[in-house]
């Protein structure tokens, strides 16, 4: 059943994993992961690297909280699902660029929790915009905005997470996935030169 929780006490449910995973009605889910997105330093305040990396795990991944799931939920408006999407922005620049390593994960060089979501952020998010639908459409041009961004940050494991996520949008956009990479490969700044042969690699959407 779900129940209505004050934003601090679903902090601390989806971020404790000695508490049990909080379950509020779908609009309190998108509202609440638009506020942790938009604003993750002040929501993890005083919260470890490892803490926060589990509890990002927690909302991303279908078979924790689950709270992102939220943002497939059609019911809801789309504006408001866009909006939260085009917040995953500062989420990489005010968390992921400053408190991980330029470790890349694809050969295995991250270092805990916080530096695996990074890497793994778009493998773990199961959300996405039904294909062939107009709000579908929509929703997909958000994650590529998202994406293209993320990789034009000066951060090598945040370029990588971009690589990783649009690796695995080519079978959905096999035209405009690869076409995103290609145009960093020609201009973007590449902060480790493993990045072009992984880049090249996912534009074909082969991804590990």
């Amino acid at each position: 059943m779900r129940v209505a929780v004050p934003f601090e006490d679903w902090v601390v449910g989806v971020f404790d994993p000695t508490v049990e995973d909080p379950w509020p009605p779908v609009e309190q889910e998108l509202e609440y992961l638009t506020r942790l997105f938009s604003d993750p330093i002040g929501t993890v305040e005083g919260l470890s690297d490892e803490e926060i990396g589990v509890g990002l795990w927690s909302v991303l991944d279908s078979g924790g909280a689950g709270t992102a799931l939220a943002l497939n939920d059609a019911t809801l408006p789309l504006d408001a699902r866009i909006a939260c999407v085009h917040q995953i922005r500062t989420l990489y620049r005010e968390l992921f660029v400053p408190r991980c390593a330029e470790r890349l994960g694809h050969v295995s060089e991250q270092g805990g929790r916080l530096e695996m979501i990074c890497y793994m952020f778009w493998d773990v998010a199961v959300f996405g915009g039904p294909p062939g639908e107009r709000e579908g459409n929509l929703f997909e041009d958000a994650v590529l905005d998202v994406l293209e961004d993320t990789l034009y940050l000066e951060h090598a494991a945040c370029q990588e997470s971009a690589i990783h996520g649009l690796g695995h949008r080519v079978s959905r956009h096999p035209e405009r996935a690869p076409a995103i990479l290609d145009r960093w490969l020609r201009t973007g700044p590449i902060r480790d030169a493993r990045l072009r042969i992984y880049a090249e690699a996912a534009r074909t959407g082969c991804i590990q």
